[in-house]
């Protein structure tokens, strides 16, 4: 059985492993904690566990807008042909 702390412990050290880009919004990190936190039930995928979490938790505007602005700002530099 897993305490508090244990699951803590685990979500911390995933967290420590993940490359920085991999969690890029609240959605995605609404996601991740799900799906440690709850068991998959029968049937289900993490591919569905995925779903499931972005529509409980979808992006907002600012989200949004923020990830787009980035996205923007590091391709800017890139050299296009």
């Amino acid at each position: 059985m897993r305490t508090a702390e244990t699951l803590k412990a685990e979500i911390a050290t995933e967290l420590d492993r993940l490359p920085v880009t991999s969690l890029r919004t609240l959605a995605e990190f609404a996601a991740f904690l799900r799906s440690k936190i709850d068991p998959l039930r029968d049937g289900e995928t993490a591919v569905d566990r995925y779903v499931a979490g972005y529509r409980e938790f979808p992006e907002t505007a600012e989200e949004t807008d923020r990830a787009y602005s980035m996205s923007h700002e590091a391709l800017a530099g890139e050299p296009w042909e």
